[in-house]
Formats: structure tokens, C-alpha cells, sequence
């Protein structure tokens, strides 16, 4: 009789595998057919954080890799910080690994459709297995999850979707468990360290706490039925105790097995802003809005709407939830049903069963979801802030919605089989039931519907518009600059951009000559923009080419506390960011001081400010402010060779309303290339005026150059003076005159009216600059820029951060001659001789330096201080003190010495240590659960 069975089974066997591939299979296409562009072509995502975070972060990780390095270090941004234990980097998450050899916008792209793919394949799964759903049920809840609003919403948000699409492989083995009570969960700790390994701490920790969630659900229900019958609480209480151990053993084994990258990111997080947890303003950033015009296109599709216009702006994707109209109205049915059905008796098949748990599960899931996502606007979130841990470590609650977004195209799959098991059980008890006919159409075509709407769905996404490999792959002019002048030296200075991208390329109208007929005008205008990010080198493109640069961006664990701090230095405190764009907080060329501080060679800034009036240009750059405290300027002696005939002056009065009209300002000074001075002289309300110019000014009002953009109501004011005879000007000065009040000297342009020429000069008053390039954007080299590496005899130690900043700030520091120590000693050395330095080595994590002293002094490295660094003197350990609040410096006697740092991080050491330890420990464990079965 058995093996009647068995013979019977078989064939049903076989055909249900045979459907489950064919589904498989379809899911696939689907995917293939949804990302096409992207996977099929040459062309790639151009989105803000695909473009400017991850393929700079996945382009240097891949060439590490394959050059057979472990990129523990990163240099280029933010001054040196560490790029392994930085969790977005996800090193060593295997499909990085194997995806290497790709370029860094295609192994995104194929990192994303097999992410994709692999979360349809999974809640298909759960689907059959856990939910026991019928072949179009289980496909129309899969793709309602892979193809819809959250997945798609992020995926150029690579790593976060890395870690979701693991999520239904966690629940189905849950429920798989079956007697292997602790054989199970080891498998699940696998996937749980996939998904650490994978980058995104947040989405592992909503996806810990979903599957936590579903997991106690069952001993709740038992609990609330021992407490509604007043029974025995010792079974709920024993099925309580024992998922909880199982689900810590999930998260025990997660991270042992993700322990190389955890250790390393748990010590990151001491140093980073984020390492005591976000305020609750940061914390509830980017929440849910419950407004009927929002949540229409969080919870639907949005065919043919502009969604950056809907929501203000191109992060929309953290708002997109929908699963598809066809498939949220069976969701709707399936939590009808559940809603109105009671408790229902007699017996029920195993398949049923599973469905009639499945609905009150699976809209948990989504009904938790959509409450957390509220963030700011749910009254409880605030409690959860302060008592949940992990609540205040991470923004954006809208991406809860995730749980909300598996949760209902579930319950769409249980809704479409509700309704086919009602139409089944219709045509066997009436055969003239007129909806027989309807049975075997029902899920295909709910299943097309679905498909068809998502995809349309798909279109107002950025994925459904990508642009041309040259918006990553070709070279724009300021970084072929600055590449140019790195390849000179062996630790070159670093950029500071200043720059936005509201300038117009200069070859705009050639680019969208040769694109126009490849691409669509969505397309080419991403092109272009991506252009101006390349010129602007910006936030974080210079790891991309590895150029030094002072800035950087980061959402996670950076940038590190110390480098917010710094930038005190440089800007108010209402204009930092947590996230560290210092240009973005930037209104003015900082002082060549503060520059060389931070080891700046080049600054670069756009012309949008700058002005054309009578046909010659200012460069306005730069503002020399004149007056009591600095009385005189001058452009730098042989930056000038042009016959002139008259000078162009863009300035400004400040504190001069008492000033009469017609009254001598300053004197210009031109020396003439044969040693000849003329002199001219800039009256106030003819040639300049008060800036804000109002009623109680004496003088009048000189001719408006243009208002200022960061306040209307001030003007500078524009004049030209002139000479009869053309002069070779060979040094240009001016002179403030005492009249109580300050000049400033927004630009100067020396012009030759026999032919229109003019030369724009700089005037600064904060240091000495020349500009080295200029195209669509402009590069100044600053000239008293420090090297990288440099010996002070005179020291302070200031343990306090705080006051080391104010003794920073103040212009009497000069960094070039006294470090401000954290720690160390205090010296203060005369010096025969200059020292000698010399960086003969410098790679990411390790630094040679020669340096020769005729006394004893500290070696300053102006790059980041972190624990992992290490530092030997001729051989010999040596301490590495913190200077100026966030470099490095080393003490050394008078001599000859090598001085060699290494980044050893003990971290790094210990976490790949752990995830030895338990992978054998797994593997030990694997093995004994499958000799046990046998």
C-alpha cells in the first residue's frame, strides 16, 4: 500500500517541481525584463547615491581586491579615514567578492538584478512552502514584493537592498525548523551574516526584528489563550524562552560569522558622530508623512507622476511601499476575510492550516511596518526612542515601510488563493455555477495584471532611466588637473571643492549634440549632471580617482567626530552637517592658514558668482577687506605681464555711512615694468559706495555691479578707472585710506581698451593664491600651502578639544612653526637649520617618511589619527600623539631618522579571528546535524 502511494506521488511530485521551475524561471525573466536596461546594456544608474557613494566605494574595493589587497584604509576622503570597518564599504560580502571583476556602475547593476532576483525566488518560496500557496498565488505575492515600490524605490541604494532580499529566506526557515530546533537557526545565522556582511546595519536590524516579530507570534497567541481560559502559563512561557534562545543563537551566529567586519565597525563607531546614537530630530528625519497627497504614492503606483515634484526632491525612494493595485486589493480580501471570519471548528487540511495563521502574521508584519515608518508622526515613537535599543542609532523610520511591503504582497498571494479555493469549492457543490469558467484564468491573469502595472509602475523610477557609461567613465578637465599635479609628488595636498553643480558645462550643447539621438532627454540631462559632478570632484567621486581631498559624505558610521569638530574652524556651528559636505556650508575661500592646516594645495570653486560687466569678467573668488587692521594688498609680484590701459574694480564700503561724497578711499598703486608708479585714487560715491546702502549715507551711490546673492539688500558696485597712455603693469597695490570704516575688493580686472582684452587679478588678504586652471570651474593653488608631512619645534598640549579649537582659531596660531598636542610634551626649540623632510613612501596603510632635525621636535602628519595606526622611529615603536585635534605627530630628537607608519588594526585582527572561529564552529555543527539525521 506504501508503495502504491509512493508510485502515485511520484509523477505529482515531479510535476510540481517541473511548475515550481517554470515559475522560477518566469520570476527571473520578469526581473531581466525589469532591469533590462541597466543589465543588458552598456548604459548605468546615475542617481545621486549610486553615482557619487557607491560606485566610488565599490570601484576602490574591486581594485583592492584584485590587485590582492584588503583595503583596510581609505585616504582620499575626509582626511584619511578607515575604509573596511566603514559597514556601506561590504568588503567581504561574497557577491562583491565575485562581482569584482566588474567595472563599478555594472557590478552594481548585476549586484542589484541578482538581489532582486534572489528576493523573488525567496518569497516564492516562503510562499509554497510556509504560506502553502498554489502555484499563481505564490508568483503574483513574489513578484508584488521583488518588483514593487520598496525594493525598486532602492535600489540604488545597494547595500540596503543586499540585506532585504534575504528576509523571506529567514522566515522560511523559521518555519522549517521542523525538530532541528538549534540545526535551523545555525542555518538561519548564515543568512543573518550575509546580510551584516552586505552593508546596511539598519535593514538588518529591521530585518532582526520582523523576523523577531513573526517569530513570537505563535507563543503570544498561546500566552493570550492561557490568560483568556485561565490556564497553566507554563507552555506559552516554555515556547516564549525557547524562541527567544533560538533567535539569539540566529543573532550570536550572524555576527561571528560577520565578526571581520562588526569588530572593526564597533571601533569605529567610539570615533564616529554617531557613536553615542542620533538626536531625536536626526533620528525621525525622513519620516512617513500622513498626508492623503503622499500616502497616495507610498501605497500605490505612481503611473506617469513626477515623484521628485510630489515629495520635494529626488530622495522619494525612501517613501515608495506600493505592491501593484491588483495585488493590494487581494491583500484588502485576504485582511477582509481574516477580520470578519471567527474562530472556525472542525478539521481542516495541513495547507489550510498554514493559511489560516498565515493572514494574522503577514499583516503584523505590515501593520508594524507602516506604524514605525509614521516616525516622527507616531505619538509612540518617541518611547521607542528612549527604551528600544537600536531606535536611536539609525534615521529615516520611513524605511520600516520594508516590513509593510512583504507583509501585503503576502496577504496579496493569500487574498488570490482565498478567492481561488472559494471558486474550487463553488463549481465541486453546484457544477452549473455560472464563475466555473473563471478558475482557471484567476491567477494567470492576476499575475499578468500585476506584472504589467508594476512595470508601469517601474517607469517613474530613476532605474527606468539610465544614461550613458561616459557620465562615470570619462575624465572632465578639474580632475585631469589635479591627477596631473598628484602624479608629481609622492604625497601630494589635497582639494577642497567649493564648487555646486548650478553652472552650465561649457561643452553642453556638444554633449547634447552626440546624445540627442542615442538618448532621451531625461537621459542626456542626467548625463549632463553627472558631468558637473565629475568637474566639481564631488562628495565623494575623488575616491573614485583617488585624489586627496579635505571632504567627503556619509550617511553611516562617518565621518569621524573629531573631523566635525575641526570644521568649527571654518564655519558656524548652525552650518556643520552630520554628514560631513563642508562645502556645502562654505561661503568664502577659508584663509591660506586654515588651508594649509588641513594640507589643502587646491581649492576649487565655478564661475556662477562671478560677474561680466561691459564685457570683462571678475573673478570674485576672493574679498581683500582693507582697512585699520590690514591696510594694504597686492597682486603677487610676477603674476602680472599686460599692457593696460584702465582697471576694472568690483568693491564695497563697510561702516563708512559718515563718509562725504567725492572722499578718497584708497590709493591704487601700478609699478610699471620699466619701475615707474602711477598712482589712482577710489572715491566713495563714485567709484564705491556702503554696502548697504540706505538713507543715512553721506555719499552717494556709485554704479550697482550686482546685489549680493546671499542678501539682496547689499550691492557691490563697479567702476573703471583709466589712463591715456598703455603702461606694462608689472605690480599692482592697494592702500586703504583712514576714513573709519573697511573697503572691500570683490574682484579687479586689468583691461586694454585699444582691443577689449582684460586680465582678472586676485587681491586676496587671507593668504596667497594663483589660480592654475580655469574652465568650467576654477582651481586656485594655495601657495603657503604646508606639505603633508612637516616638523614643528614648538608645541602645546591642550587635552580639551575644545579649547585646543579656540587656540586654532585665533590668527596668531601658525600650524607651519607650533602643533597643539593632545598629549606628548611641550617643547620649544631654536633651530639652527631648517629641517629636511621627505615622504619617500606613501600607500594607503603604510607611510615612509626620511626627516632631519637640528633639534628636537614633533614630525606632523596632517592626516587623520586613528587607534589602528602604528609608528616606529628608526625601527623602534614610537608613540603617535594627536595633533592640531585631529592629525598625527610623532616626537623625534635632533638626527637623521625613518620614520614608518602602518595601519594594524587590532580590530580587524580579532574580527577575522571570530569569523574563523565560527565558521568552523558551523561547519562542526553542520556536520553533526547531518550525521545525527542519518
Amino acid at each position: 500500500m506504501l508503495a502504491e502511494t509512493r508510485t502515485r506521488q511520484g509523477p505529482k511530485r515531479k510535476r510540481s517541481l517541473r511548475a515550481d521551475a517554470i515559475a522560477v524561471a518566469l520570476l527571473c525573466a520578469l526581473v531581466l525584463t525589469f532591469y533590462s536596461q541597466i543589465a543588458l546594456s552598456n548604459l548605468i544608474m546615475s542617481g545621486v547615491d549610486a553615482f557619487t557613494y557607491f560606485y566610488p566605494y565599490r570601484a576602490y574595493a574591486a581594485q583592492a581586491i584584485r590587485s590582492g589587497q584588503i583595503p583596510l584604509w581609505n585616504p582620499y576622503l575626509f582626511m584619511g579615514v578607515p575604509f573596511l570597518a566603514n559597514s556601506q564599504s561590504a568588503v567581504f560580502y561574497p557577491f562583491n567578492l565575485a562581482l569584482c571583476w566588474l567595472s563599478a556602475p555594472k557590478l552594481v547593476a548585476w549586484s542589484l538584478v541578482l538581489h532582486v532576483t534572489l528576493a523573488a525566488v525567496f518569497a516564492y518560496l516562503y510562499a509554497r512552502k510556509t504560506l502553502r500557496l498554489s502555484i499563481y498565488p505564490a508568483l503574483l505575492g513574489a513578484s508584488a514584493f521583488a518588483l514593487g515600490g520598496f525594493l525598486s524605490g532602492q535600489a540604488e541604494h545597494i547595500n540596503q537592498l543586499n540585506v532585504s532580499a534575504w528576509f523571506p529566506l529567514l522566515l522560511l526557515l523559521w518555519d522549517r525548523r521542523g525538530g532541528r530546533r538549534w540545526a535551523a537557526p545555525l542555518a538561519m545565522g548564515i543568512v543573518f551574516g550575509l546580510g551584516l556582511l552586505a552593508g546596511h546595519a539598519q535593514s538588518s536590524y529591521i530585518s532582526m526584528l520582523g523576523l523577531g516579530t513573526y517569530a513570537t507570534l505563535p507563543a503570544l497567541k498561546d500566552a493570550w489563550r492561557a490568560l483568556r481560559r485561565q490556564i497553566s502559563w507554563h507552555s506559552p512561557l516554555q515556547r516564549m524562552l525557547s524562541t527567544l534562545l533560538q533567535l539569539g543563537l540566529v543573532a550570536l551566529v550572524g555576527a561571528g560569522l560577520a565578526g571581520v567586519q562588526i569588530l572593526p565597525t564597533l571601533e569605529l563607531s567610539r570615533f564616529s558622530l554617531r557613536g553615542a546614537g542620533l538626536s531625536y530630530r536626526e533620528a525621525v528625519s525622513f519620516s512617513l508623512k500622513p498626508l492623503p497627497r503622499l500616502l497616495r504614492f507610498t501605497f500605490l503606483p505612481p503611473w506617469g507622476q513626477n515623484l521628485a515634484d510630489v515629495f520635494g526632491g529626488s530622495f522619494f525612494t525612501e517613501y515608495l511601499a506600493y505592491v501593484g493595485l491588483t495585488p493590494l486589493l487581494w491583500a484588502a480580501l485576504a485582511t477582509g476575510v481574516l477580520l470578519m471570519r471567527g474562530r472556525s471548528g472542525g478539521s481542516a487540511s495541513e495547507a489550510e492550516e498554514s493559511r489560516r495563521g498565515a493572514p494574522s502574521a503577514m499583516l503584523l508584519l505590515a501593520g508594524v511596518g507602516a506604524f514605525l515608518a509614521l516616525g516622527l508622526y507616531n505619538p509612540f515613537y518617541p518611547v521607542l526612542y528612549k527604551v528600544v535599543p537600536g531606535f536611536s542609532l539609525f534615521r529615516v523610520p520611513a524605511r520600516w515601510l520594508f516590513l509593510y511591503a512583504f507583509g501585503a504582497a503576502m496577504l496579496s498571494g493569500l487574498g488570490l488563493q482565498q478567492a481561488m479555493d472559494w471558486l474550487r469549492s463553488r463549481r465541486a457543490a453546484t457544477p452549473s455555477f455560472p464563475w466555473k469558467k473563471a478558475l482557471p484564468i484567476l491567477g494567470p491573469l492576476s499575475v499578468a495584471i500585476a506584472a504589467v502595472e508594476l512595470y508601469a509602475a517601474a517607469q517613474a523610477l530613476p532605474t527606468s532611466h539610465p544614461t550613458a557609461p561616459e557620465a562615470f567613465s570619462s575624465l572632465r578637465t578639474a580632475p585631469a588637473h589635479i591627477l596631473a599635479a598628484q602624479s608629481l609628488e609622492v604625497a601630494p595636498g589635497r582639494f577642497l571643492s567649493m564648487s555646486d553643480i548650478l553652472f552650465d558645462p561649457g561643452d553642453l550643447r556638444e554633449m547634447e549634440r552626440m546624445y540627442r539621438d542615442r538618448l532621451s532627454e531625461r537621459q542626456v540631462y542626467d548625463l549632463i549632471v553627472s558631468a558637473k559632478r565629475k568637474e566639481i570632484i564631488a562628495p565623494n567621486l575623488p575616491l573614485a580617482w583617488q585624489i586627496y581631498a579635505v571632504d567627503g559624505y556619509d550617511g553611516g558610521v562617518l565621518p569621524l567626530a573629531r573631523y566635525i569638530h575641526l570644521q568649527r574652524l571654518l564655519l558656524d556651528e548652525s552650518e556643520i552637517g552630520m554628514d560631513g559636505r563642508l562645502r556645502e556650508g562654505l561661503k568664502r575661500i577659508p584663509s591660506s592658514r586654515l588651508l594649509s592646516l588641513l594640507g589643502v594645495r587646491y581649492v576649487i570653486t565655478d564661475k556662477v558668482h562671478d560677474i561680466w560687466i561691459d564685457d570683462v569678467f571678475y573673478d570674485l573668488a576672493f574679498d581683500a577687506v582693507l582697512g585699520a587692521g590690514t591696510p594694504r594688498a597686492a597682486v603677487e609680484p610676477g603674476r602680472l605681464d599686460h599692457t593696460a590701459t584702465g582697471l576694472g574694480i568690483v568693491s564695497y564700503l563697510e561702516n563708512a555711512q559718515a563718509v562725504s561724497d567725492g572722499a578718497p578711499v584708497a590709493e591704487i598703486h601700478l609699478t610699471t615694468d620699466s619701475g615707474e608708479t602711477m598712482t589712482v585714487l577710489l572715491r566713495a560715491g563714485r567709484d564705491t559706495s556702503e554696502g548697504l546702502y540706505g538713507e543715512n549715507v553721506a555719499h552717494g551711490q556709485a554704479r550697482i555691479g550686482r546685489r549680493w546673492p546671499e542678501q539682496a539688500e547689499g550691492t557691490d558696485y563697479v567702476t573703471r578707472l583709466s589712463w591715456r597712455t598703455p603702461v606694462e603693469v608689472a605690480r599692482l597695490g592697494i592702500e586703504a585710506l583712514p576714513f573709519g570704516g573697511s573697503l572691500h575688493i570683490r574682484g579687479i580686472t586689468l583691461i586694454d581698451e585699444r582691443d577689449g582684452s582684460s586680465v582678472p587679478l586676485l587681491l586676496p588678504t587671507e593668504g596667497r593664491f594663483r589660480q592654475v586652471h580655469s574652465g568650467d570651474v576654477k582651481i586656485y593653488e594655495v601657495l603657503d600651502a604646508l606639505p603633508r608631512a612637516y616638523v614643528v619645534h614648538q608645541t602645546r598640549v591642550i587635552a580639551d578639544d575644545e579649547l585646543a579649537l579656540e587656540a586654532m582659531a585665533s590668527p596668531s596660531y601658525d600650524p607651519a612653526r607650533t602643533a597643539i598636542l593632545a598629549g606628548g610634551q611641550e617643547i620649544d626649540q631654536a633651530t639652527r637649520v631648517e629641517p629636511r623632510v621627505t615622504v619617500t613612501a606613501y600607500d594607503p596603510e603604510q607611510i615612509v617618511i626620511e626627516a632631519t632635525l637640528s633639534a628636537p621636535g614633533y614630525l606632523v602628519l596632517s592626516d587623520a589619527w586613528y587607534p589602528g595606526w602604528h609608528a616606529t622611529v628608526n625601527g623602534e615603536p614610537a608613540s603617535i600623539e594627536r595633533a592640531n585635534v585631529h592629525f598625527r605627530a610623532v616626537s623625534l630628537p635632533e638626527g637623521t631618522h625613518v620614520v614608518r607608519f602602518t595601519y594594524r588594526p587590532r580590530s580587524y585582527t580579532a574580527g577575522l579571528a571570530l569569523s574563523t572561529l565560527t565558521s568552523m564552529g558551523v561547519l562542526v555543527g553542520a556536520i553533526w546535524s547531518i550525521r545525527k539525521r542519518r
